[in-house]
């Protein structure tokens, strides 16, 4: 390539919108089809973005195990991290349920590609978001729990910092909610208005 057309400025894409309603929907899937279709090189990114999610979680987890072997509790590490900034992150003191959950969502397809998840806006002020059968925020593939368990921290482990951290974030945005495992391997995060 000749050096004059290094440093060429790339032509502007289009901006696309992809509205977020009340519907249930699979962020995940709209995200990762928007970069199949402008990027050439989407299976590299893909790939690339997997690992620094994968790498970010790994971090995550060694937290609750530096913070376990050193005698907190994984709330503890949750009160630590997740007890401030909601509203910074938020640029808003009291955002409604609405806008709340649907800027998790954004964030939870940014930083956690393969956790694959629905959100629902309830009737008044609840909404939840539903983590699918075998991904969450505390691991995903075919060994959910594996990084986990490498780590010396059960599946309770991780849950139990989840939840606190979650009622730590919701709280300071005048909200309440924590993520509850079902059994049938699906994880509800209900979020409602009010502590």
């Amino acid at each position: 390539m000749p050096e004059s057309q290094l440093f060429e400025r790339a032509p502007a894409r289009a901006e696309r919108t992809i509205p977020l309603d009340s519907a249930p929907r699979s962020g995940y899937s709209l995200i990762m089809s928007d970069i199949r279709e402008r990027s050439p090189l989407s299976d590299n990114t893909i790939r690339r973005w997997r690992r620094t999610a994968y790498s970010r979680l790994r971090f995550e987890l060694e937290g609750i195990a530096f913070a376990r072997e050193n005698g907190l509790a994984p709330e503890d590490w949750a009160q630590h991290l997740w007890d401030h900034g909601a509203q910074e992150w938020m640029g808003q003191e009291r955002p409604s349920v609405g806008e709340y959950v649907r800027k998790e969502g954004e964030a939870f397809e940014t930083l956690y590609p393969a956790v694959r998840f629905e959100l629902h806006e309830g009737p008044g002020e609840s909404a939840e978001i539903v983590f699918l059968k075998g991904t969450c925020l505390g691991g995903w593939g075919r060994d959910q729990w594996g990084l986990a368990h490498s780590l010396g921290l059960s599946k309770g482990h991780v849950c139990r910092y989840c939840r606190r951290a979650c009622q730590l974030w919701t709280t300071q945005l005048g909200l309440s909610g924590a993520p509850e495992p079902q059994t049938d391997g699906t994880c509800r995060y209900v979020v409602r208005k009010g502590h």
